[in-house]
């Protein structure tokens, strides 16, 4: 009975998704409800209020920067209850995470790939005003490159690079980043996460350090989602 309760579960849902999808207008049809004044709101004045080039990153941490906040506080959250759960837990996952490889060929690729990965991701991070990436893409970068080193040179090596105590102190300092970013704007006599509108100073479209409060935002959350990723599977190995 259990699993005909699922199924008729699952045939009800995929109904409904399937009456939505074909109620969907066409693909690029110029009439759809998702072009509106919202999106021309949002791309019409291009770089010129807040000095970010990237739509996607101006969107995000300038027009919604509210959204990315609350995102980042999921983030947060998620790990702290995954602290709790996992932390001091054994299983056979953790025992094998722990462990590391033996394999010189892999150590050695490890060595050189995991510079390279981090490179490339402070990279994203710093340019994610000008180009596709930011501080999401980014910080997930890094915290893979860490992840690698991990699961090839085991828990107790990925630990003398990044104790959890200090991990845990660098991902709420990037949430503590972002918030004081955001003060800055009522100190200046804005709204909170005001950029433009509060004078940061947007400097020249196309410069590293260009978008005002964009640029410095971009940066905490990258730091964050590394330190997310990090912590993650450090507590993974369920040692305390």
């Amino acid at each position: 009975m259990r699993q005909l309760g699922a199924t008729a579960l699952l045939v009800v849902a995929a109904a409904v998704l399937f009456a939505t999808l074909a109620e969907a207008p066409p693909f690029g049809w110029q009439e759809a409800p998702t072009r509106n004044v919202i999106t021309d709101r949002y791309l019409a004045p291009g770089a010129g209020e807040t000095g970010v080039l990237n739509a996607v990153t101006r969107i995000i941490f300038d027009y919604r920067s509210y959204d990315t906040l609350g995102e980042a506080t999921v983030l947060f959250v998620g790990v702290a209850a995954a602290v709790v759960v996992l932390s001091g837990r054994t299983g056979r996952f953790a025992v094998r995470l722990a462990g590391g490889s033996d394999d010189p060929v892999l150590q050695t690729v490890t060595r050189v790939v995991v510079p390279l990965v981090q490179v490339f991701a402070a990279y994203v991070i710093t340019h994610g005003h000008l180009s596709p990436g930011g501080g999401f893409a980014g910080g997930t970068m890094l915290g893979a490159s860490f992840v690698l080193y991990l699961f090839v040179f085991g828990a107790d090596r990925a630990r003398r690079k990044l104790r959890p105590e200090t991990g845990e102190m660098v991902e709420g300092g990037a949430a503590v980043w972002y918030v004081l970013v955001g003060l800055g704007g009522v100190l200046m006599g804005a709204s909170f996460l005001a950029n433009a509108a509060a004078g940061f100073p947007r400097g020249v479209e196309g410069a590293l350090l260009s978008g005002g409060a964009v640029w410095l935002i971009g940066l905490g959350i990258g730091v964050k989602v590394a330190a997310t990723v990090a912590n993650l599977f450090l507590h993974l190995t369920g040692e305390d």
